[in-house]
């Protein structure tokens, strides 16, 4: 979360400090100091104004404090205040007339803005409160709203810091779609529209990756059980013997052989509870029931996933387990991180094909708008092949490689470059 800017009023830029006109100091020097050092960071909320406060003299006659004296005598009446021709005119915040590049630059240097900037989308964590923090701050008072409403770069920076890639990412990052929302959502021409995309979208992959979960748990719980039912006998090497033992006997039998059947029960009803309490569920399901476009992808990169995870020959046996402490669960959440962000995305480029097919019909340009529809055709699909490798990646990252060549592709790559594939829906009409 950002720190508590309403409680800071910064004039003084040397020294951070406010000195009000009953003599309290807003934020002292030393306070704006151990600000200043972790500035970059996540701050420490600021102190609350003390107007009240008064500084603490010492006597020079003396060794005694103010607070040993008397009670210091009645204020003397205030002078009348001058003529309205030799009063001075408050100070105007600093602004500029245009976007200017240089200038916005020093702004966001010099206003609170840079710690904004440094203390919002550090990590994944903070990142899921950014954007509510980011639009928080821009209508904290009348100059954070005049610079967001007038300066596109506020936008931009925010929409850098949060959504862009880091430099010092690895090509496992880009697979799994670190940076990708911010490539495909970015508009330099219309930043603040940009980033309530990027946020919508952040949210949206969020519970995505939750939806895929609950789904996925169930999933393999299915599967395990199918694979205990089919070869009972033979794992345990009792034969038909096995079909004199109880309900409990047999079910003891499973766990002690199969230690996730036992836990794929809890695995869902805690995914469930993360789905239910998502923040962008409602959003989720209104895409869903309502949006084309939407629903099918779901579909599609749902169902080719858990098809490609737990159905012969399944996926899911293949994951390593290293550093990882209950291995196929972690697995299944960092799978459907992935494909929330991919499906998010692949959305947008989907809407935007679209809208270019239709203003291609009937319409003659000299075949321009047609290549522009095949190169995004192609975009499109080559993204939904890349989110093989990334699963591939997530189940183990030692032996992983991406598969190019078209004449390789197995079924899973076939059913998600399929372009008009289309499955069963995986929505069961309630609301969970």
């Amino acid at each position: 979360m950002l720190p508590a800017l309403n409680r800071l009023t910064l004039r003084d830029s040397a020294t951070g400090v406010t000195v009000n006109s009953d003599g309290s100091a807003t934020v002292t020097q030393e306070e704006w100091a151990t600000i200043a050092r972790v500035m970059g960071g996540l701050l420490s909320p600021a102190p609350a104004p003390t107007p009240n406060r008064r500084p603490l003299r010492v006597r020079h006659d003396n060794d005694s404090s103010e607070d040993e004296r008397a009670p210091a005598p009645a204020p003397a009446p205030a002078p009348a205040p001058p003529p309205p021709s030799q009063r001075r005119r408050k100070a105007r915040p600093r602004t500029v007339a245009y976007d200017d590049a240089d200038t916005i630059s020093d702004l966001l240097k010099e206003d609170e803005l840079a710690a904004v900037l440094g203390a919002i989308g550090l990590s994944d964590e903070s990142k899921s409160s950014a954007c509510q923090d980011a639009l928080a701050w821009c209508v904290l008072n009348k100059e954070h709203k005049a610079m967001c409403d007038s300066h596109p770069r506020v936008w931009q920076g925010l929409g850098e810091r949060i959504f862009q890639q880091e430099e010092a990412g690895t090509a496992d990052d880009a697979l799994f779609g670190k940076g990708l929302i911010y490539h495909t959502f970015r508009d330099d021409d219309h930043t603040k529209r940009a980033f309530d995309r990027m946020c919508e979208a952040r949210g949206l992959g969020d519970v995505l990756a939750k939806r895929f979960v609950m789904l996925a748990a169930d999933q393999y719980g299915e599967m395990l059980w199918d694979i205990w039912n089919d070869n009972r006998a033979q794992i345990t090497e009792l034969g038909e013997g096995i079909e004199d033992l109880s309900t409990d006997e047999v079910n003891k039998l499973a766990v002690q052989y199969y230690p996730n059947i036992g836990k794929t029960d809890d695995w869902e009803a805690d995914a469930k509870a993360l789905f239910r309490s998502a923040p962008s569920k409602a959003l989720y399901l209104y895409k869903y029931q309502n949006d084309e476009i939407f629903s099918k992808l779901v579909n599609v990169v749902f169902g080719t996933t858990k098809k490609y995870l737990f159905a012969d020959p399944k996926a899911i046996d293949d994951v390593n387990g290293t550093n990882r402490n209950e291995p196929e669960l972690e697995a299944i959440y960092e799978i459907g991180e992935v494909l929330g962000v991919y499906i998010v995305c692949l959305w947008k480029l989907e809407r935007d094909l679209k809208e270019i097919d239709i203003e291609s019909e009937g319409r003659y340009d000299g075949g321009v708008l047609d290549t522009r529809i095949d190169e995004m055709t192609t975009d499109i699909q080559n993204l939904r092949v890349k989110v093989v490798h990334a699963v591939n990646r997530i189940l183990d990252p030692d032996t992983a490689e991406e598969v190019t060549d078209r004449d390789d592709y197995d079924d899973y790559h076939d059913e998600l470059y399929d372009y008009e594939s289309v499955y069963e829906s995986v929505y069961d009409g309630d609301s969970d």
